[in-house]
């Protein structure tokens, strides 16, 4: 407890001397460990408003996803993958959410396009 305090505080510290999108992603998935979930999805909340692009979606959809929210999570996690320039993360995540719910056609093809993207271009 006392090492998640900590990270709290460098955390906070760092936002006040400049607001980035990576701070706060790490800050929200240190609340969504500590089952903060209000000010987790503040933190990333603030971070996709920062950068879209940063992973601040994943955050909430994982976050979403640790709440049992699972249909919010594929939202998020489908906004990420939109987004983000890497999205294979999220794919894998979507697809395991997919074979969770039994919707296996689904996540064949969102294990197929993570591994595409992982391989790159």
């Amino acid at each position: 407890l006392k090492r998640y305090r900590d990270a709290e505080e460098i955390f906070k510290k760092s936002l006040a001397a400049r607001p980035k999108s990576d701070i706060l992603n790490g800050l929200g998935y240190l609340y969504t460990a500590e089952k903060r979930y209000g000010e987790a999805e503040k933190a990333f909340r603030r971070s996709v408003s920062i950068n879209p692009r940063n992973g601040g979606y994943r955050g909430l959809a994982e976050l979403y996803r640790a709440q049992g929210r699972t249909k919010a999570a594929i939202g998020m996690f489908s906004e990420d993958i939109t987004v983000n320039p890497e999205p294979a993360l999220s794919q894998r995540a979507l697809g395991e959410l997919f074979r969770v719910l039994g919707r296996n056609a689904e996540a064949e093809e969102m294990f197929r396009k993570a591994d595409k993207a992982s391989r790159g271009p």
